[in-house]
């Protein structure tokens, strides 16, 4: 065959049948066929009947300018391989003018089994043999042209709402000692979302997103993907960088990768004071189930327990998110009413996505446990809001024994709208009687002014808090003294800043709470999920 200029502006993929091919073979002995039309079928002579009276044949695809061919097997089933191939098909499509030197070096030989159904390859841009069968089809090259503007060799800027990015010559397989860059920068009032649709990068290849801000240099590490992992997914406020390098890549030829993202609505708007205090963000690729835990949430920011704690789960595009609450009981003041209005104790919300925009479910407060949740998108946000700080405190060396002659002062100073509860859920101080130093007895003792208060009640042994104790003001001082005499395993206990009123700051006394609603479990703010995220059709 010849090369004319117009073959040559065209794009080929060569593929030689050889059945039990010799030294003696030539290039005279081998037909060739032609298949010059954008698509169709193809298959061994006679298929499917045995193998046989054929020594070699010649298929040549030729595409239309600016295709490249893209073969797909159904059925192969040739001579198994032993040590070498007795029978084989061997594919060329490194040749850009349809020509091949006899002997030439294929770029892949198969036989036996070793292409399976539904196996795709593309143009660059005992029982018996049965042979093979497929179909072809030229696509345009324009089908796998990143959605990005490149700025310079292999680096990108992704300036769409919505684009898909593709590694060097997919889905041919990526060129040897490649090093490419895609930017996405960061838009306000947006989250960068980023859903692997291929992922085959090989041994010798590693794909890394870096998150950074704009503005500054630093750029911190928030995924890395090797040959393992065949699938990411990732969502960020803030600009991405991708990076894709890799070595060799002749002898495994992998394809590389096809990534979709998009800019989406933010999951919540920032808030100075909330965001960056407590922001939990649970996505599918580390997480298909749990437990959270409200008392888990907040420990990791400056105050015991932030006024605002968001709460993302996030699941890939085919997947909902389930939440079943196995504890609710929210903290409720005294003159609070809640049949109606959450928004002045604490509460919690949910919120799914609708489209582009959030969508409240409800808000609970109380002991009104919500129903079990499920989304409608892959994505599920809860938020929580507490009109309180608490924390919690024990005696030294609790649960064991308490040190014997130790002098303790807990300072316990609020806003100036706030009071102080505090609730024992275990008390062990020795002593007896009214705990002073005639019986000399160990003793816990509260104070609501900074200079010693003798008029308010010690407690110890038998005499220990009935309630929660709640202070008259901002301030609140609690002392634990012990002698050298006797020994007891201390105390745990929960404490509380309310705010109040100041119609309900009038108290010129310590006073102990028996009310049920400040009593056991439910003095602290606490709720238990169990989260699921699954497929959906």
């Amino acid at each position: 065959m010849s090369a004319s200029l117009e073959q040559l502006l065209l794009l080929f993929l060569l593929l030689i049948f050889l059945l039990k091919p010799s030294d003696s073979t030539s290039e005279h002995e081998c037909k060739c066929v032609l298949f010059n039309v954008t698509s169709g079928n193809f298959q061994s002579p006679e298929f499917p009947a045995p193998l046989e009276g054929v020594p070699c044949l010649f298929y040549h695809f030729q595409a239309p300018p600016d295709h490249i061919i893209r073969l797909t097997f159904d059925v192969f089933q040739m001579p198994p391989r032993i040590g070498v191939c007795s029978s084989s098909i061997m594919l060329f499509d490194h040749s850009l003018d349809g020509l091949i030197e006899f002997g030439e070096r294929s770029d892949f030989e198969f036989c036996g089994k070793e292409i399976s159904s539904g196996r795709q390859f593309f143009s660059n841009g005992k029982e018996a043999a049965r042979g093979f069968r497929g179909s072809f089809l030229a696509i345009p090259k324009k089908n796998f042209t990143s959605d990005a503007v490149e700025m310079a060799e292999c680096s990108y800027r992704v300036e769409k709402q919505k684009a898909i990015i593709y590694s060097p010559q997919y889905p041919y397989y990526y060129p040897s000692k490649v090093n490419c860059t895609y930017h996405i920068p960061q838009r306000k009032g947006f989250q960068i979302v980023i859903n692997s649709i291929v992922m085959d990068i090989g041994r010798d290849a590693i794909l890394q997103i870096f998150e950074s801000v704009e503005g500054k240099f630093e750029k911190r590490l928030i995924e890395m993907v090797t040959s393992v992992q065949k699938s990411i997914y990732v969502s960020s406020t803030s600009s991405l960088l991708i990076y894709f390098s890799a070595g060799n890549n002749g002898v495994e030829r992998a394809v590389g990768f096809v990534i979709e993202l998009q800019y989406s609505n933010a999951v919540w708007s920032q808030s100075p004071e909330a965001a960056s205090e407590c922001q939990l963000n649970i996505n599918s690729e580390n997480f298909k189930e749990g437990q959270l835990s409200s008392d888990k949430i907040g420990r990791f920011t400056s105050s015991s327990l932030p006024t605002k704690c968001q709460i993302s789960l996030q699941g890939y595009p085919n997947e909902k998110i389930s939440v079943k609450f196995t504890h609710f009981n929210l903290y409720v003041p005294d003159n609070k009413n809640v049949t109606k209005r959450c928004t002045e104790v604490d509460n919690l919300s949910a919120d799914v996505r609708v489209g582009s925009r959030l969508s409240r479910i409800d808000e609970w407060c109380g002991k009104r446990t919500p129903p079990n949740l499920m989304s409608s998108s892959n994505l599920l946000q809860l938020e929580y809001n507490t009109k309180h700080t608490n924390g919690k405190l024990w005696s030294a060396n609790y649960p064991g024994l308490y040190p014997r002659n130790i002098y303790c002062e807990y300072i316990f100073h609020g806003r100036n709208d706030q009071v102080v509860h505090i609730h024992f859920e275990y008390f062990d101080i020795e002593g007896f009687n009214q705990c002073d130093e005639t019986t000399q007895s160990d003793y816990i003792l509260f104070s609501n002014y900074q200079t010693h208060d003798r008029t308010n009640r010690r407690f110890c042994g038998k005499t220990a808090p009935k309630g929660p104790i709640l202070s008259e003001s901002n301030y609140f001082r609690m002392i634990f003294s012990t002698n050298d005499i006797f020994d007891a395993t201390g105390f745990y206990a929960h404490y509380q800043f309310i705010t109040q009123e100041k119609s309900q700051i009038s108290r010129v006394k310590l006073t102990i709470s028996t009310s049920n609603r400040l009593h056991s479990s439910s003095f602290s703010s606490i709720f238990v999920i169990l989260f699921m995220i699954f497929f959906m059709l």
